[in-house]
């Protein structure tokens, strides 16, 4: 098979692009689009274009020239059940996780399919490993310092609110003695204010009677 894929590929010319003897140009075929084009128009001395005849066969359609196998992508455990161990080879999707792709490799094993874009199955699966482990250490740090710091806003808060009970409480005290201490002092300045307000009339009558102006008499 591998031969025979050869052999094909072999008789198949390069397809230069225009002007690439001139320029600098990656290989990549770029169709000619000019209206005098001789590539395009597919004149004897140029370079041959690609056309339907250049394809190769259904029968190696496909198929890796290294190892003959065709690649058929997989993403699911199930979907190895439907690969041929003669013809076909795995190829591992993308998008997979690293759980999914470990359960993929591990089931290439047991039933002996070789997996194309794996190149050796036993390393991957240690790698893989290790990195998963690696993972789970640092979400376990993670959700170690999480529970702490969350811890120590419960204790944060709750001092807080010791605190306030606290102040409030101290608030409550000195608020009933301020009462207590309103309602003992009452009487006493009660006292005191109709002792001065006899004093000023006292003041007043006698100012009255005395005349501003010396040496005269009211």
């Amino acid at each position: 098979m591998k031969e025979l894929i050869s052999n094909l590929r072999k008789k198949k010319p390069n397809f230069l692009r225009q002007n690439s003897n001139k320029y600098k140009f990656k290989n990549k075929w770029r169709a000619p689009r000019g209206l005098h084009n001789k590539i395009r128009l597919k004149r004897k001395g140029h370079v041959k274009q690609p056309s339907v005849g250049y394809g190769t066969p259904n029968e190696i359609k496909y198929i890796d020239k290294n190892t003959g196998f065709r690649p058929v992508l997989v993403s699911n455990i199930a979907e190895l059940a439907e690969i041929n161990q003669k013809t076909e080879s795995v190829i591992i999707s993308a998008r997979i996780g690293m759980k999914k792709k470990v359960e993929i490799i591990k089931k290439c094993q047991e039933l002996n399919l070789s997996i194309f874009n794996v190149k050796d199955s036993k390393n991957e699966l240690v790698e893989i490993e290790t990195v998963i482990s690696e993972k789970k250490k640092i979400k376990t740090k993670k959700a170690a310092e999480k529970k702490k710091k969350i811890e120590e806003s419960k204790k944060a808060a709750e001092k807080a609110k010791t605190k306030k009970k606290d102040s409030e409480s101290k608030t409550e005290e000195i608020k009933e003695k301020l009462k207590k201490d309103i309602s003992e002092a009452k009487p006493k300045e009660i006292k005191k204010i109709e002792e001065k307000i006899e004093k000023t009339t006292t003041d007043t009558k006698s100012g009255h009677r005395k005349s501003s102006v010396p040496g005269t008499k009211q």
